[in-house]
């Protein structure tokens, strides 16, 4: 890859992170999470997709590349080079302040994946992987929610059965380590509160 095709990625993360840091130190919860219109993918995008992606976009209008991106979609500007990017995956996470959002890229010439860049923003790591490297993949080999963390941040209606049945398990087990018999500890409150509708329905039948 040429020079300019080799910094393109990091660039686009700069800009990336700049942006999202300002974001979050400018800007309430209400004003990152304001809905601005449909992204490309029909879903809706939020002040907060704009404002990370507007910068990663100049850099890579730039270079003259083509773009998919969630929000904006196809961009084709007759180019070999296509970067497939969402600047922000988290956003509803970035915008209540939950430290769970990320920038992630991927560079295709000619349909080879040549390079893929994931950033997680709030711990300032980076993950990167090439084509002439292979990474091996891993996972946790976790089988329970025993010690998981688990974001019942956006429970969707299509998925709410699911959400539903992950919350009792964990209220199960924190009355269980609790000890709890007809009151609510105060270790569960966190939880309660993030399973709304399953808390109220555990705590009006002790």
């Amino acid at each position: 890859m040429s020079e300019t095709i080799d910094r393109l990625l990091p660039e686009a993360l700069e800009a990336a992170k700049l942006a999202y840091a300002h974001a979050m130190a400018t800007m309430s919860k209400e004003e990152r999470g304001a809905i601005i219109g449909l992204g490309g993918d029909g879903t809706p995008t939020h002040r907060m997709d704009v404002l990370v992606e507007a910068p990663v976009l100049d850099v890579l209008e730039r270079a003259n590349v083509n773009v998919l991106s969630e929000e904006v979609g196809w961009i084709d500007r007759r180019s070999p080079i296509t970067v497939v990017i969402d600047p922000l995956d988290g956003t509803a996470n970035a915008i209540a302040g939950v430290p769970l959002s990320s920038f992630s890229a991927a560079l295709v010439r000619d349909g080879v994946v040549l390079e893929a860049r994931c950033h997680w923003f709030e711990g300032n790591r980076t993950w990167q992987a090439s084509h002439e490297s292979v990474a091996r993949p891993t996972v946790t080999h976790r089988r329970s929610l025993d010690g998981a963390s688990v974001s019942m941040l956006r429970p969707r209606d299509e998925t709410f059965s699911a959400w539903n049945a992950v919350a009792r398990e964990r209220v199960a087990f924190a009355c269980s380590a609790v000890r709890c018999s007809k009151r609510v500890s105060l270790q569960m409150v966190p939880l309660m509160r993030s399973a709304t509708r399953v808390g109220k329905c555990i705590a009006s039948s002790m």
